[in-house]
């Protein structure tokens, strides 16, 4: 048991892969595993927690007591978001290519072109709080859900998704590449670089804790509904 965390009382739940999963109850202890020390690896020391809670201490105590020059854990390097970097995940059948980023655009937008399989999963269904998003069909069909109505977008398309509104999309039988514009790009970069590094160090298949853990760095840019 770590210091300044023994009996958090407090409940996480993960929404993913289509259903909740409950972490921890109100009653339980909390155990997180060591840090790897290295804050572009490890997606909890940017975590985003209420400011005077124990988490809150307890990141920054950690923080401090890291050493300069501490060896990451992690497998493999980790992806950085560049034009023209691929993120290819073999177990999903998708790739995805930046063509723009936030430091190609100012901080403007970010830009991929997404490739996804026949009948891809369905992510769950989120919101981004303060971005745009504008979808084109390139080849083949998205279904998807967009605020309180369902859509099939085909190849010429475009698709517009404003600020706070809740939404998801997956490909048809035929599959679908797509051209995917987020604005502003705050970190939009970085998140699908991370998610993509959590998969690769894990065989390709993360669980929910570990993708909860991720996607709770990105609160401005990534909310489930």
């Amino acid at each position: 048991m770590l210091p300044g965390i023994t009996r958090a009382r407090y409940r996480m739940i993960a929404r993913t892969k289509g259903y909740f999963r409950s972490i921890c109850d109100d009653s339980s202890d909390l155990v997180l595993p060591a840090l790897s020390g290295c804050p572009d690896h490890d997606p909890r020391l940017r975590r985003r927690v209420v400011a005077g809670t124990q988490m809150w201490r307890w990141t920054r105590a950690r923080l401090a007591r890291r050493l300069p020059g501490s060896r990451c854990r992690c497998k493999m390097p980790c992806m950085k978001p560049e034009i023209g970097t691929e993120l290819v995940n073999p177990k999903a059948g998708t790739k995805t290519v930046f063509t723009a980023t936030a430091e190609s655009t100012g901080g403007d937008h970010v830009e991929i072109e997404a490739t996804y399989p026949a009948n891809s999963r369905k992510p769950p269904l989120h919101l981004h709080p303060s971005q745009t998003e504008n979808f084109t069909v390139l080849s083949g069909t998205m279904h998807g859900i967009c605020g309180d109505e369902e859509f099939t977008i085909k190849e010429g398309d475009e698709l517009v998704v404003p600020p706070g509104t809740p939404h998801q999309m997956w490909a048809g039988e035929e599959g679908a590449v797509m051209r995917w514009r987020t604005s502003p790009a705050l970190r939009t970069g970085e998140m699908f670089c991370d998610m993509w590094c959590l998969a690769r160090d894990n065989d390709w298949a993360p669980d929910p804790m570990q993708m909860f853990e991720v996607m709770s760095g990105y609160a401005d840019e990534f909310c489930l509904c």
